[in-house]
């Protein structure tokens, strides 16, 4: 699970900057991924150790799923004038990659409490 919290937030941040440079650089909002992006990648590595994995994975779908409500949040409202823009489109793509990610990491918490309660 580390390894996909980087790659998730790697592709949050390649989603922001694709989206801010490919505009032309006409809104500083483009780079809001990043926001979401960068610490994601910062506790997918911290997770590596043992002792903090389950906590910086926590920490981490929670801020998932912050990823998901955020840009939903501005999809529902509009959905019957949805406008397709780059800024619809990013929204878009930041709902998909963080719901995505959510889905893996509950799977990945079911897995480790059947785990623990195998052993025990």
């Amino acid at each position: 699970m580390p390894r996909i919290t980087i790659i998730t937030g790697a592709a949050l941040t390649v989603l922001a900057l694709s989206t801010y440079f490919g505009t032309g650089m006409s809104s500083v909002t483009a780079l809001i991924p990043v926001l979401f992006g960068v610490p994601l990648m910062l506790l997918g590595w911290l997770a590596h150790k043992d002792q903090r994995r389950k906590t910086m994975m926590h920490i981490a779908v929670a801020l998932g799923a912050l990823g998901f409500i955020a840009p939903m949040s501005r999809l529902i409202p509009s959905l019957g004038s949805l406008e397709l823009n780059a800024a619809t489109g990013a929204n878009i793509a930041m709902a998909v990659i963080c719901g995505v990610y959510i889905a893996f990491g509950v799977r990945s918490f079911i897995e480790a409490r059947r785990n623990r309660s195998a052993t025990t």
